[in-house]
């Protein structure tokens, strides 16, 4: 294969982008980390509410027109039109909605703060509003060379994010943190405000320390904007010959970005309904007579600290490992979306069949260990990530497990929604989509109320409304590609490598317990694990022995005939 082909590949551009996302989630873990030690519960509570809505609203404005930009500049370029009138387009719209999503953010915080239960979130909502703005000027460029399978502008901007974020959003956090104490020690107001007891004025400042937090997030997508300005300036050269108008691309970005726009809208529905209902029905939870609820946590409570927003905080940070796994596997979606784009509008059935295969493949060969690892290390990698926080813990040790299962399914639909949107066909998702947004709202008005479950319920819904998602998707995509699941047939593999995996670790982790510090025995059972999957994935084939031996005689071999 040549330089240039493989720079245009589907494993080009997964490899690049694979490599930007483990160097966001390591820069996230030490983000959130962190920050989770900072904020506490009650503080993470109003960071991960205020970041669900500015997800959201990212989701509304971003998401559709994203996906489109790609869409419509692979298939302008698989045709030979000019891609200059399609960057000025998609633009032109993500401008327009990006302004708009930013201002509507910031006039109603109060509102929507208010209406989740949690006014304090109002700063933290206000804080990241800017970020919506960046982030639709990031997408236009980021669809655009997606399109073109240049994933380099994604992979890069996507580090800078999570750089800045981690230096801006910590700083921040902990300055009005250390402002907040040194005032209090100096007898002074603390934002205007006098208390009475250090424990009050710790409990009152988080809002503002969330809200920092968040202007972090803010500077971090201006970072990803100036860069792609400045990359723009340098990369960008017109293609294709045949001329298009601008008013032709608008059409046919809205055509397609409408219902992957109202698919995400609804997607994110699900984890809004999270953010609406949880916090008002753990209410209820704590109401009920006998006081089960508290009695199991008023041990980890700081003073003035309300258990629905503690048990709130420790749901949304487990929910960090839950997004871990779709977040590596849509990789590959975003990579394969312009190969499976460019093979529909060839009409190449080979190339399709091909890029469709190895996509649910990765998809597998990724997402398999680390679900088994989550689901049987659980407890362990918990007390690894928060060891200052027993009662995250103990409110998420049986919630993990849950989430894990359903992170998988999560990671095989986003797989399916890319193969239905390069077939054109996005819009047979919505209905299913609606509907487990209602499985989800039931579940949790059943379960999240009831004492003995509490926020186990959600992690319940949200594992039955990804459930449906995946298996009407994967339905969906073995009628695309001529009614048969063959493009399964080699998930099994990877599916019993990651149950040796999470198996392996899991015996590691029992068998050297007490036997030292719990997080180098973590360290050491990932690590077992690690290696019980390399070698069942040898065993079964998945990766040929000789492949690895002779691929440097090969490659030598080739390159002197």
């Amino acid at each position: 294969m040549r330089k240039s082909e493989w720079k245009g590949s589907f494993l080009y551009g997964s490899a690049l982008l694979g490599i930007s996302v483990i160097l966001v989630k390591i820069l996230g873990a030490v983000f959130k980390i962190p920050l989770a030690g900072i904020l506490h519960e009650t503080g993470m509570g109003y960071f991960t509410s205020a970041y669900t809505i500015y997800t959201a609203v990212y989701a509304l404005a971003v998401s559709g027109l994203c996906t489109a930009t790609a869409r419509v500049t692979a298939d302008c370029y698989a045709k030979g039109y000019r891609l200059t009138p399609v960057f000025r387009a998609s633009m032109a719209l993500f401008l327009i909605i990006g302004i708009l999503g930013c201002g509507l953010s910031a006039v109603f915080a109060k509102s929507i703060a208010s209406f989740m239960g949690s006014p304090d979130t109002s700063y933290s909502i206000m804080a990241v509003s800017p970020a919506i703005l960046f982030c639709c000027v990031m997408a236009a460029f980021r669809g655009y060379y997606e399109g073109l399978s240049d994933m380099k502008p994604t992979a890069v901007t996507q580090v800078i994010e999570a750089a800045v974020k981690v230096g801006c959003g910590l700083s921040g956090a902990f300055l009005v943190i250390w402002y907040a104490k040194s005032a209090f020690l100096a007898g002074k107001p603390v934002f205007g405000t006098i208390y009475s007891t250090f424990e009050e004025m710790e409990q009152r400042i988080l809002p503002y320390a969330s809200a920092a937090a968040m202007i972090g997030v803010s500077l971090s997508t201006a970072g990803g904007c100036i860069y792609l300005l400045m990359h723009r300036k340098k990369r960008m050269t017109p293609i294709g010959k045949t001329p298009i108008r601008m008013r032709s691309v608008c059409g046919m970005l809205l055509k397609i970005a409408a219902p992957v726009a109202v698919a995400a809208g609804l997607m994110q529905l699900c984890a809004m309904i999270d953010t609406l209902t949880i916090q008002p029905l753990l209410c209820r939870a704590e109401s009920v007579p006998g006081g089960t609820l508290i009695t199991q946590f008023v041990r980890y409570l700081a003073p003035s600290e309300q258990l629905h927003t503690f048990l709130y905080g420790a749901l949304m940070s487990c929910m960090t490992l839950f997004h871990l796994i779709p977040a590596f596997t849509a990789v590959f979606s975003k990579s394969a979306l312009s190969c499976i784009t460019r093979a529909y509008t060839e009409k190449n059935r080979r190339e399709r069949s091909e890029s469709v295969r190895s996509l649910f493949f990765m998809t597998a060969l990724v997402a398999m260990p680390a679900v088994f690892g989550l689901c049987f290390l659980a407890e362990p990698l918990l007390k690894l990530l928060y060891p200052t926080l027993p009662g995250m813990v103990e409110a998420c040790t049986t919630v993990l497990p849950i989430l894990a299962v359903s992170s998988l399914c999560m990671a095989f639909f986003v797989a399916s929604q890319t193969v239905m949107q390069a077939a054109g066909k996005q819009q047979n998702l919505l209905l299913v989509i609606a509907i487990s947004a209602v499985i989800k709202l039931i579940c949790n008005l059943w379960l999240v109320r009831l004492p003995q479950v509490h926020i186990m319920g959600a992690a319940v819904g949200t594992l039955a409304c990804n459930l449906l998602l995946v298996l009407y998707g994967l339905w969906c995509v073995a009628k695309e590609t001529d009614g048969t699941y063959s493009y399964l047939k080699n998930v099994k593999k990877p599916l019993f490598g990651g149950f040796l995996c999470g198996i392996g670790a899991f015996f590691t982790e029992k068998a050297l317990t007490n036997t030292g510090e719990n997080s180098i025995i973590t360290f050491v059972s990932i690590a077992i694990g690690a290696l019980i999957y390399g070698l069942s994935l040898l065993f079964l084939r998945v990766i040929k022995p000789s492949a690895i031996l002779f691929k440097g005689k090969r490659a030598e071999k080739s390159k002197n005939t």
